[in-house]
């Protein structure tokens, strides 16, 4: 493949990367009048039990998205094989749903696999058919403290003794520092040893 007909391909598939991100933008921001600069206009749409053909189908259609309070769509890998002035590729994404159920706000998300179809038009790369594979999902609450595991309870803390109390003998401890211990007193019928007598010298 020669340089040119390499850049001739790169730009091509950042044109196509460029509708997915289109695509995501319009959903999210819920744009329906950006449509036509997305889909051809016999365009097809489908998934899991649902099919919708041309712009006023999907127009109707993706308005059911606003079930939910707010969406984000992100674009991840593309692989695209080009042929001429049609393509075909494949793009995953993950889509994240805010909704609220019971008075909690929860957050489905999705992982998808979506499979296209491409056509080169006088305004540039649209999609001809886009088929939506659910790969997996989840709902979890949005409140991670509400959906986190209880913590263990903590070690029980032995009673504190009354403060007021252990206050004033703190206090009194400090005015009055311990004094030695006074020494047994002498029974009464014990006899006073006698002093020895000194010896005067001789004169």
């Amino acid at each position: 493949m020669t340089s040119d007909a390499l850049v001739s391909q790169r730009e091509d598939e950042l044109a196509i990367r460029d509708l997915a991100n289109r695509y995501a933008r319009m959903i999210d921001r819920r744009d329906w009048p950006e449509l036509p600069r997305v889909f051809t206009p016999d365009c097809e749409l489908s998934g899991q039990g649902y099919l919708m053909r041309g712009h006023a189908e999907l127009g109707a259609g993706l308005r059911k998205i606003d079930m939910f309070s707010a969406t984000q769509h992100c674009v991840l890998n593309q692989v695209t094989c080009l042929d001429g002035d049609r393509a075909t590729g494949e793009f995953y994404c993950i889509a994240n749903h805010i909704h609220e159920r019971g008075g909690v706000s929860y957050k489905l998300d999705m992982g998808i696999r979506y499979d296209d179809h491409y056509l080169r038009t006088p305004d540039g790369w649209r999609l001809a058919k886009r088929v939506l594979n659910l790969i997996w999902q989840q709902d979890l609450p949005l409140d991670l403290p509400l959906a986190a595991p209880a913590k263990p309870a903590r070690p029980t803390r032995p009673a504190k003794q009354n403060s007021r109390a252990t206050t004033r003998k703190s206090a009194a401890a400090k005015r009055s520092p311990a004094r030695p211990a006074k020494s047994a007193p002498r029974p009464k019928n014990a006899k006073a040893k006698k002093k020895p007598a000194r010896k005067r010298p001789a004169r």
